[in-house]
């Protein structure tokens, strides 16, 4: 049962802090959540968590809920294993600080003091006995997985205007502009005949992450479209779905905006999800542009402690050689990556 909640917990920890039942759970399962290391939540929350825990405790025992019955409460255990110094100046001065106007707080003024100056200075004042050294915040580190062209020289037969159309001021670049990044093109061209609106990236891990979000690339500047105004943004909406290894939703986001020419865009996961290791699973872009992609991506990337193994998928229409638009009832599939990068960090 506490492992199944640890599980949770770590999943959704700004919820279950939040919801009103915390207040009701055991002091144990406070003080396995206050050991929890790797836990996406600022530190000012748990915080608040534990103080609101304390008092509902407080008011079940009939006693005032002033500090030192929460302190009583909380027991020596759990207060060591706050971490104040992970909190920001301001947000210890108009949270946990002691305060005049708040009674009903965790800290004296001398504890108040001495924690403010170790948050400004580390070192600088002694830490009063019982509280935590440990500055670290327990939100984890986000890293990126950045994927690979797997060609890095241009093919035969590469040209500049085959490959890509760059806006007239571009035609002088040289070609390892766009090659060693992905180029989604708005219209076909020589070595970028299939365009699609569907693609997708099976991930598979030799270690579990946190998944917070994606790279994508934008489209590149269409100079078929004239010069005018030579815009720099276009609209763009994105429905991002990861799925599990039985194809269940397990995070769902919708993303819409107006987005830079050429460029690269994040895309935020509105829930974070765990991959676990040695299991596939699948991120659904859906977007409302048609994307021309020419760049397959490298299929396995090293980000020790984390092996990633991936294939790309995209949906497309077939195009005729005599006109730009899909060719009636033919759908392919290319194995052209739209994912540029995942953004994660590694759960310990």
């Amino acid at each position: 049962m506490c492992y199944m909640l640890l599980q949770f917990m770590r999943k959704n920890p700004s919820l279950i802090l939040a919801h009103k039942n915390f207040q009701n759970v055991d002091q144990n399962v406070v003080n396995m959540i206050v050991e929890l290391d790797c836990l996406d939540v600022p530190e000012v929350e748990i915080l608040k968590a534990v103080e609101n825990w304390a008092e509902q405790q407080c008011l079940k025992a009939s006693y005032p809920p002033d500090r030192d019955n929460k302190r009583s409460a909380i027991g020596r255990d759990i207060l060591s294993k706050l971490r104040f110094l992970a909190v920001s100046q301001e947000e210890f001065v108009k949270g946990p600080a002691f305060s005049t106007t708040n009674d009903k707080g965790l800290l004296t003024l001398e504890e108040s003091y001495a924690i403010l100056m170790n948050i400004t200075v580390p070192g600088s004042y002694p830490m009063p006995s019982g509280f935590s050294i440990d500055s670290r915040p327990r939100k984890l580190a986000k890293l990126r997985c950045i994927r690979k062209i797997q060609v890095a020289v241009p093919p035969t037969g590469f040209s500049l205007g085959g490959f890509t159309t760059p806006p007239p001021t571009m035609l002088s670049s040289s070609y390892t502009n766009t090659l060693d990044r992905v180029v989604a093109l708005a219209s076909p061209s020589q070595t970028a005949t299939l365009g699609g609106k569907n693609f997708s990236l099976d991930v598979r891990v030799d270690h579990p992450i946190v998944l917070y979000g994606i790279q994508v690339p934008t489209l590149w500047f269409p100079v078929a479209a004239g010069p005018k105004a030579m815009q720099k943004e276009y609209d763009e909406s994105f429905i991002v779905t990861v799925l599990d290894m039985s194809g269940t939703p397990i995070s769902h986001t919708v993303f819409a905006a107006k987005i830079a020419y050429g460029s690269a865009i994040d895309i935020n996961l509105k829930e974070s999800v765990i991959l676990q290791k040695n299991v596939s699973y699948k991120v659904q872009i859906y977007t409302t542009n048609t994307y021309f992609l020419s760049k397959k991506l490298c299929l396995v990337e090293d980000c020790p402690p984390v092996k990633f193994t991936f294939k790309d998928t995209a949906k497309v229409g077939a195009i005729s050689t005599s006109s730009s638009l899909f060719s009636t009832g033919m759908k392919q599939e290319t194995d052209c990556g739209f994912v540029t990068q995942l953004i994660y960090s590694v759960w310990v």
